[in-house]
């Protein structure tokens, strides 16, 4: 991801670069009007490229072939979270719609971007969903709580079945980023509160802990 603060700089976005051959192509050009890239995830596959998108109406995603001419146009999905399924034939949408609707679902890689809902909400005292993917098992699991600011905690779902509680304790704040490790077995989740801003580890197996530094967060946090 290429960024800067000239609009006028046609390089900035997104380039795939060939470590075979030395060879850079741009697959994705920023909108400063529109959209502009933020963050990319590859597919398991390491074919398509997912990228995340700032958006005047919140975040938003698009996934592009590796191969894809920057000269194309191209759809976004308004959610404001997104993670790849296993098999690379779809993204696990979760989060805000821009339409102002919580959704959890999939958008699959079709040329039509299928929508297909995971969990209707507001459902048996969740009413968002946020952070979803899918675990190594096939399930969904996904942070749910009641409102946009919590309290979350992390729930499963198997297909065809009712969300799981999975944590015993839950955290509270508006959350300013997330991520699972790479093995989908551990969320990591920043949060804003009364008290300033906090990191939790939560665990596949729902065991949930702060992780914030006796100094504070002040930066981003990320795995390692």
């Amino acid at each position: 991801v290429i960024r800067g603060e000239n609009p006028d700089q046609v390089d900035y976005g997104v380039w795939v670069y060939d470590v075979a051959n030395g060879t850079a192509h741009q697959i994705m050009r920023n909108d400063f009007d529109y959209r502009v890239a933020r963050h990319i995830s590859w597919s398991p596959n390491s074919t398509v490229v997912l990228i995340t998108l700032d958006h005047p109406n919140g975040p938003s995603h698009t996934f592009l072939p590796a191969t894809h001419d920057v000269h194309v146009p191209y759809d976004q999905e308004e959610f404001s979270d997104a993670t790849w399924a296993r098999d690379s034939g779809s993204i696990v949408v979760s989060g805000i719609h821009h339409d102002g609707s919580a959704r959890l679902g999939r958008v699959l890689l079709d040329e039509a971007h299928t929508y297909v809902p995971i969990l209707n909400l507001p459902t048996a005292g969740i009413s968002v969903a946020r952070a979803a993917i899918e675990g190594n098992s096939g399930q969904i699991l996904f942070l749910g709580g009641p409102t946009q600011t919590g309290p979350f905690q992390l729930y499963q779902l198997y297909p065809g079945g009712q969300p799981q509680v999975l944590s015993s304790s839950s955290i509270a704040g508006n959350i300013v980023s997330w991520e699972w490790n790479d093995s989908r077995s551990s969320l990591l989740v920043v949060i804003d509160t009364v008290n300033g801003r906090e990191a939790w580890q939560i665990d596949s197996n729902g065991a949930t802990g702060s992780i914030t530094p006796p100094g504070g967060i002040t930066g981003e946090v990320h795995w390692q």
